[in-house]
């Protein structure tokens, strides 16, 4: 069975499971980078490698609870139109990650806090399209 031929809904899970995935990953190090972490002077616990490990499921399932709404309804958007250019996905993602920073507070607090969410936006756009975008509107879809 090649790419074209699988089922478009696990193509779709498999491709919004890797972009969640890699916003969790690319918010956690603006959050490493944020909290020093990264610098030499940082005593860092034994256990830390773990602590980083949590909080990124952490991440994950935010990326998951934060997004899940929009995304479905650009994807919707992308399979019945047959969208398949990356720019798309890539910009979809980033005003996503600017529409979670209003959603989280309600305001936008620093410029570092826009870009961390819509460059991890942007990224995890990118990737569904790599993994997922570009066969938009092809495979089977299962009979329920």
């Amino acid at each position: 069975m090649t790419a074209h031929e699988e089922f478009a809904l696990w193509r779709i899970m498999k491709g919004y499971f890797c972009g969640c995935v890699t916003a969790a990953i690319l918010l956690l190090i603006f959050l490493l980078l944020l909290s020093g972490y990264f610098s030499e002077a940082t005593d860092r616990p034994a256990g830390s490698i773990f602590v980083v490990f949590m909080v990124t499921l952490v991440l994950v399932f935010f990326a998951y609870a934060l997004s899940i709404l929009p995304v479905t309804l650009i994807l919707i958007t992308a399979e019945m139109f047959h969208i398949q250019h990356w720019i798309f996905y890539t910009l979809s993602g980033a005003l996503i990650g600017f529409w979670i920073t209003i959603v989280i507070d309600g305001q936008v607090y620093s410029l570092f806090d826009l870009a961390s969410f819509m460059s991890a936006g942007a990224l995890a756009g990118l990737v569904y399209w790599h993994v997922a975008g570009r066969h938009a509107g092809r495979g089977r879809w299962p009979r329920f």
